[in-house]
């Protein structure tokens, strides 16, 4: 049998939760036949400003949310290998960060997925491998590469219904969060 380190245990339970409160947010979206995609970003709107901590947990179907699921799930848990406090202070700071930016520079629309988590991941995954350039960063950086190096070209998606900055300024919060954790040496 494998035994799983409580490190490991942690982390894919909190993976597993998150993708479940994902699960259950789109589930009360069906219920409410689409109520719930309303509080999304909205940029430059008072009743838009709801939508930055909450567009992230929110999807505008089933569709939406599966194709975001497993890329979510695997670059959270190469995020949680920086460690899960810093898996949570990144998902909290590229939400926070990436969705004021969506809402101050964002297209007309309501923006909501977790594709700006995902990006946000994939660019402080990245971003670390540049400013700490551990060789565990580095190695991270590289099966990331790897498996999303595409992922890059959909910062210059610009298809009707894709939030292309959500892309943009989930990266950029990524970047800023990656910048965040050398500087102040929370991450060597």
């Amino acid at each position: 049998m494998i035994s799983l380190s409580p490190q490991l245990k942690h982390s894919l339970r909190d993976i597993m939760y998150f993708c479940l409160l994902l699960i259950l947010v789109q589930g009360i979206n069906t219920i409410s036949l689409g109520a719930v995609s309303a509080l999304g970003i909205v940029p430059r709107s008072i009743s838009g400003l709801i939508g930055i901590p909450l567009a992230p947990l929110i999807h505008h179907g089933w569709l939406h949310l599966l194709s975001n699921l497993l890329p979510l799930a695997i670059l959270m848990f190469l995020v949680a290998q920086l460690g899960r406090v810093i898996l949570w202070q990144s998902t909290l700071v590229i939400a926070l960060l990436g969705g004021a930016l969506v809402w101050l520079f964002g297209g007309t629309g309501v923006h909501a997925g977790a594709s700006s988590l995902i990006f946000g991941y994939w660019g402080l995954l990245l971003a670390n491998a540049w400013f700490s350039r551990s060789i565990k960063s580095v190695f991270i950086a590289a099966i990331v590469l790897l498996a999303y190096g595409g992922m890059f070209w959909g910062l210059f998606h610009l298809k009707a219904n894709v939030s292309w900055s959500s892309h943009a300024f989930g990266t950029v919060a990524g970047i800023v969060m990656a910048w965040g954790l050398v500087k102040f040496k929370k991450l060597k």
